[in-house]
């Protein structure tokens, strides 16, 4: 099956996530982080791309861990306005 299409870091982490809402309302920050980048590295996806995903991965764990968010739903849209600024 190929990889879905990649739109980018946060509308791919916040498709994998919407999808886990079906399964459970409450998510970790930590779970579609984990699914992205495994999403990422089964794709195929060349490895400076992947460093760079991982990279994302590590500032998004930044900004989240500074503001003592550990569930999903604590993000808000300023939060990733920050993070882009």
């Amino acid at each position: 099956m190929p990889a879905p299409p990649f739109l980018s870091p946060v509308a791919d982490v916040a498709r994998v996530a919407s999808a886990a809402v079906v399964a459970n309302s409450r998510i970790t920050l930590a779970d579609p982080i984990r699914a992205f980048l495994t999403a990422r590295e089964g794709s195929g996806i060349p490895a400076s791309t992947l460093r760079k995903h991982k990279k994302f991965a590590k500032q998004i764990r930044a900004l989240v861990n500074s503001r003592g968010y550990v569930m999903l739903n604590q993000v808000t849209a300023p939060d990733i306005d920050t993070f882009y600024a």
